[in-house]
């Protein structure tokens, strides 16, 4: 049997995730940034999974994270932005969204 891949822990953590298993989830998603740290989805998904817990700060930290790697991806920007919004950060809310519209428009 081959190792699985980085995609592999999204999949997985999925099924984790849609039964509202987020704590389980996030120890999969996790794995997928023990392979590529960089990995966008890794920190998508992790950023939602605290989302969606209320665990907004750590859900923040791990967007800023991936966009440490990719600060021109749109869907980092949106996501941080809902969860800024969430905490009533508005004007940075705000402007993570200007951002993601932004490289959205731009093609980036």
């Amino acid at each position: 049997m081959s190792e699985k891949t980085k995609q592999d822990y999204i999949s997985d953590g999925l099924d984790l995730f849609a039964d509202g298993k987020y704590h389980e989830a996030i120890d999969i998603y996790r794995k997928s940034l023990d392979i590529d740290e960089t990995y966008v989805e890794g920190h998508l998904a992790i950023g939602k999974a605290y989302e969606l817990m209320g665990a907004l700060d750590e859900a923040v930290e791990i967007l800023r994270a991936g966009l440490e790697h990719h600060p021109s991806e749109p869907f980092l920007h949106t996501s941080l932005s809902q969860c800024l919004q969430k905490q009533g950060r508005i004007p940075e809310a705000e402007e993570e969204m200007a951002i993601a519209h932004q490289l959205q428009q731009s093609g980036a």
